[in-house]
């Protein structure tokens, strides 16, 4: 897709309530933080969440709305301006592993070639080379186990030959609870879109 499309909230709200309030929790492509906000109220604590997205200006916004989120609390949002997939989390903010991620990935993504020979090394399990396979595979390995993943994707993960890769990988690391579609969503995208929900182990 390429684009940003931001999720509705109604959806949002639906995942934040499916949850346990617990642990890190963790956007890898936050935007202007939408599920970090959504969480915040729930948790009740900001260094309970963490983002990173690729665009500055997304994550400087979601570092305002974050701290304007909680403004009785003095604190350093935990959101980074990175590339989740080529250059991932500081390694203390990782820690033990996340309770909880939730994302509306990028599909489609065209990379540089340069970018795709990376990527091809680091997630040799994936040969589609979609962007939505390479974070939630990503996403996977930083759950910790009987950690919660929530990913808004196209329904062509289900039955896509190409997607076979991801399905395999979600099948030997994870247990599906929940798919949910959600139909056409996205304003301008015609793809039917699903909510898939696992838990890690």
């Amino acid at each position: 897709v390429g684009g940003s499309y931001y999720t509705p909230g109604l959806i949002v709200d639906d995942i934040v309530a499916s949850v346990p309030g617990r642990g890190q929790i963790l956007d890898p492509c936050c935007g202007t933080g939408q599920f970090l906000l959504a969480f915040a109220e729930r948790v009740g604590d900001p260094l309970a969440l963490v983002g990173c997205d690729i665009d500055g200006l997304a994550v400087h916004i979601a570092r305002i709305n974050l701290m304007m989120a909680f403004p009785d609390i003095d604190f350093k949002p935990r959101v980074y301006r990175s590339d989740f997939l080529l250059e991932g989390l500081p390694e203390e903010e990782i820690g033990d592993g996340f309770s909880m991620i939730a994302t509306n990935p990028p599909w489609g993504l065209h990379y540089a070639r340069p970018d795709l020979g990376r990527l091809k090394a680091l997630f040799p399990e994936i040969s589609s080379l979609e962007s939505f396979s390479y974070m939630l595979k990503r996403s996977i390995d930083l759950a910790r186990e009987g950690g919660s993943i929530s990913f808004i994707l196209p329904e062509s993960i289900l039955s896509v030959k190409t997607h076979h890769d991801i399905r395999q990988y979600i099948l030997e690391r994870a247990r599906i609870r929940r798919i949910i579609r959600l139909g056409r969503v996205f304003k301008n995208v015609f793809t039917p879109v699903i909510r898939l929900d696992l838990e890690k182990g």
